[in-house]
């Protein structure tokens, strides 16, 4: 928290003193500040809580998207959205592959863990 509460002290006073005669907008703020900031990897527990985290959203948004197909058609504007939504999470998931963090020890494919997250709790709320 101490570092968030840092962060918002140094916007403020990013925001208040800019060096043109208008003040700064709160985005080119925090593209300023985005060089100062600490960054920290994610720790292992971290990553593995994220991974359930992303697998329970997309067993939500998979189960979304059916509902709204099923209900609306496939080609309505709030299936299509929610395809789409789904679309943008497995392009998280792709980035997150990509990200090199070499302090997170990971034993497998973050995509693949997530995807057989997805499929336990698939069977098990099938089963249940």
């Amino acid at each position: 928290m101490a570092g968030r509460d840092q962060a918002s002290i140094s916007l403020t006073k990013s925001l208040g003193t800019a060096h043109s005669s208008q003040p700064a907008s709160a985005h080119e703020a925090l593209a300023a500040l985005e060089g100062r900031l600490k960054h920290h990897p994610m720790t292992k527990e971290q990553r593995e809580i994220l991974d359930q985290d992303l697998a329970r959203v997309a067993q939500n948004l998979g189960d979304i998207s059916t509902l709204l197909s099923a209900c609306y058609g496939e080609k309505d504007q709030r299936a299509m959205r929610a395809e789409e939504s789904q679309a943008a999470l497995q392009r998280l998931l792709w980035a997150l592959e990509r990200q090199d963090q070499p302090s997170t020890i990971r034993t497998a494919d973050d995509s693949a863990r997530v995807r057989d997250i997805v499929e336990m709790n698939g069977k098990a709320a099938h089963s249940g």
